[in-house]
């Protein structure tokens, strides 16, 4: 049999083989000859049914050529009405992506189709349900998060009625699905024995021991929460007397929060250790590779030191928030400074 040579059988059959273009196929099809007529009959054998007028004609009929209602609609929601109309930050349309590509996925998964194919027919309150469940059973997510995911079905339901007069019925079943209530967990927090504990176990012959013990001091002084703190930037630090921080947090509010004395001198040699072509912009807890640290590592850290120390088995995300208040009851300002850090919502 024939190898297969000529310019038109060779992108489908370099297609067949998976190469990335046809010159990869040529060449190895001239050094490998009996590879170049195994993979010659098996293409003649396979292209004689899918290279037919009437097999391309089945295959063109099964992909549409032109993005569904249901695609359309998720690139409007995501890159107009999310950022322009609505106006979100960034991390509340990371969290709503996160759920639509958990719930494509889910749906492609219950309607037996792929995610291309997926139609507005596809999500209905009993699909939503559905997901729901999906979540709190196979995934093992919490009650607040099941409700953060229906918070984006919600959102796209009430865009996807102003959209498509079609689809206000469903959007308002999708709408009517309810948050489900949980049970609130007791607030944990740190005695200011164990934060003196945790501070001492540092070691100074640790490479990371300025970061680490500036890092401990600054979520003790300000309370913020650990993304918080990471976003901090050089141009956000006043370190002069009167020491400040500002921090920015939920909803984009910002604060400025005083810092104490010895926090001040902990971050100093921090700003020094940033370059200056970037100092302004530049973030000021960072990793060995000089890139900024995520949550994850500090998580990592605060459970290390207060392993050493033994202060607590288990530290919450908000641990900070709930130290710093813990440490101004006595002084009754814990009522003002919970307001301000709006610690109900974690």
């Amino acid at each position: 049999m024939p190898l297969v040579s000529t310019p038109v059988r060779s992108p489908a059959l370099a297609t067949y083989l998976g190469d990335a273009s046809v010159v990869s196929t040529q060449y190895y099809l001239r050094f490998f000859e009996p590879t170049a007529e195994a993979a010659s009959e098996q293409f003649h054998t396979h292209s004689a049914t899918w290279l037919t007028p009437s097999a391309l004609g089945r295959r063109s009929a099964m992909t549409p050529s032109s993005p569904t209602k249901f695609a359309t609609a998720l690139r409007a929601f995501f890159s107009q009405h999310l950022p322009l109309t609505r106006g979100l930050s960034p991390r509340t349309i990371s969290s709503y992506r996160d759920t639509f590509v958990l719930l494509l996925r889910f749906l492609a998964t219950r309607h037996v189709c792929g995610v291309i194919d997926l139609e507005l027919p596809h999500l209905r309150a009993e699909d939503a349900l559905g997901f729901l469940d999906h979540l709190e059973t196979q995934r093992e997510n919490s009650v607040a998060t099941r409700n953060a995911r229906l918070a984006a079905i919600h959102a796209f339901a009430r865009f996807l009625a102003t959209r498509d007069r079609e689809q206000v019925e469903e959007a308002q079943r999708l709408v009517a699905v309810p948050i489900k209530r949980g049970a609130t967990r007791a607030v944990d927090y740190l005695e200011g024995t164990e934060m003196g504990a945790m501070l001492a176990v540092l070691s100074p012959q640790r490479q990371d021991y300025l970061r680490d013990r500036a890092l401990l001091l600054t979520l003790f002084n300000t309370g913020a929460r650990v993304q918080e703190l990471l976003d901090v930037r050089t141009s956000d630090l006043q370190l002069d007397r009167p020491s400040w921080v500002r921090l920015g947090g939920k909803g984009r509010k910002e604060r400025l929060c005083p810092l104490w004395p010895e926090t001040a001198n902990a971050l100093q040699p921090l700003l020094g250790a940033t370059p200056a072509s970037t100092a302004a912009g530049a973030s000021i807890f960072r990793n060995h590779r000089g890139e900024p640290m995520t949550r994850f590592g500090v998580r990592y850290l605060l459970r290390a030191y207060a392993q050493r120390a033994r202060t607590a088995p288990r530290l919450p995300r908000s641990v900070s928030i709930h130290t710093r208040l813990a440490t101004m009851c006595p002084s009754g300002l814990c009522l003002v400074i919970a307001r301000q850090l709006d610690v109900s919502s974690g």
